[in-house]
């Protein structure tokens, strides 16, 4: 059994996969205070659904990482459906990789500022 695909169905209709409430993530998204075009990394991104309010109220440069190839076409679908001119990427990595691909992504966003948040 595909786990991810199990993941995906049953968290199909979930905005996002916490037990946060929409409520506390706009109160957390508010309190960032992120200037225009700093860039956030989102480790274990989910749907994105925190970068993609980021980069609605900010405006900001974001990268979210997912172990889960569904989540990151959710993801890839609600930024261009919701914030499309947004620099968002979203990357599929898997446990094997994922320390050298953070570590190219965290050179590419170097000299920039930086806010992450954990799942």
């Amino acid at each position: 059994m595909d786990m991810w695909k199990f993941f995906d169905i049953t968290h199909r209709h979930h905005r996002f996969c916490n037990p946060i409430s929409v409520e506390k993530l706009d109160e957390l998204c508010a309190l960032a205070g992120l200037s225009a075009g700093a860039s956030v990394l989102d480790i274990a991104c989910g749907k994105a659904e925190l970068l993609v309010r980021l980069a609605g109220r900010y405006e900001i440069k974001g990268v979210g990482v997912d172990l889960s190839p569904y989540c990151i076409h959710d993801a890839e679908e609600k930024r261009h459906r919701l914030a499309p001119g947004a620099g968002l990427e979203f990357f599929c990595l898997r446990l094997v990789r994922l320390t050298c691909d953070i570590y190219r992504i965290f050179r590419k966003l170097r000299k920039r500022s930086m806010m992450t948040f954990r799942s």
